[in-house]
């Protein structure tokens, strides 16, 4: 008898772990990331960060069925201030560094959808290849050129910058950083004939005076990488986000919405 309790103790526990029942739902307007769609994963010390097209399309198609409705951060900050109103299940689908597979891959997705994504560029290697990855080992990627990202903007896809050499900022002297993102808007800006507002953080490293340097060079609003809360009460300059990963199911995705994180 006190064999099967135990059992039953530990069966109970795992499942409890396991969904993260003892984990809060989070608020506010979930937040999606992203980095690559690929079944290609040749190479990398990094497969978690490339979600199958298989799954992606699984995943999209859930939050289209659960009737979520998919809005930029241009977007948020304008419910934010009382212009517009916002849909009843708000979700901002991000994808950090721009690789080519958006275009290829993601983006084909998310348009059949009818959803609408925000992808930040490493601006200096726009229309180049991830170097600031291949020092680590990692394999080439072709990043997105200047007339891909021309034509996503006219089909809907904000762009933010995210940095514009992708350096780890909380490294670099406070002048370098300013000079980074200042650049990075800049460069993104010229592209695009539009003001840019929105920014994600290299490595998700930010502190105090790397928020006030993207908010001196006219950004509104940045990402971080770990999840929270997206509530009335969020720092514009550290919205949090959901990662989503490679070996993440239907079942951790759905978790993850709930509750920002599937497992222990």
């Amino acid at each position: 008898m006190l064999l099967t309790c135990v059992i039953f103790l530990a069966i109970l526990i795992s499942v409890l772990l396991r969904f993260n029942v003892w984990r809060r739902n989070i608020r506010g307007v979930p937040i999606l990331m992203y980095h690559m769609v690929s079944d290609d994963i040749a190479g990398t010390k990094l497969p978690k960060l490339r979600v199958s097209p298989k799954r992606f399309r699984a995943q999209m198609a859930y939050l289209k069925d659960r009737g979520y409705h998919s809005i930029t951060i241009k977007e948020w900050l304008d419910y934010r201030h009382g212009k517009g109103v916002c849909p009843s299940k708000p979700i901002i689908i991000t994808f950090d560094d721009g690789y080519r597979n958006f275009y290829t891959s993601a983006w084909p997705i998310l348009e059949s959808h009818d959803f609408k994504a925000v992808v930040f560029l490493v601006t200096k290697y726009i229309g180049g290849v991830n170097l600031w990855d291949l020092e680590k080992g990692e394999p080439e990627e072709p990043l997105l050129n200047a007339e891909e990202i021309k034509d996503l903007a006219l089909s809907g896809v904000e762009f933010g910058s995210h940095s514009h050499t992708h350096q780890d900022l909380t490294q670099l002297p406070l002048s370098a950083v300013e000079s980074d993102v200042r650049a990075s808007r800049s460069v993104l800006g010229g592209a695009l004939g539009n003001e840019i507002i929105a920014f994600s953080y290299p490595y998700g490293k930010e502190n105090e005076k790397i928020r006030w340097a993207v908010r001196e060079a006219g950004f509104q609003a940045a990402c971080v990488i770990h999840h929270g809360d997206n509530d009335e009460a969020v720092d514009p300059f550290q919205l949090k986000r959901i990662i989503i990963k490679r070996n993440d199911n239907l079942l951790d995705f759905k978790i993850k919405l709930k509750k920002g994180k599937s497992r222990i």
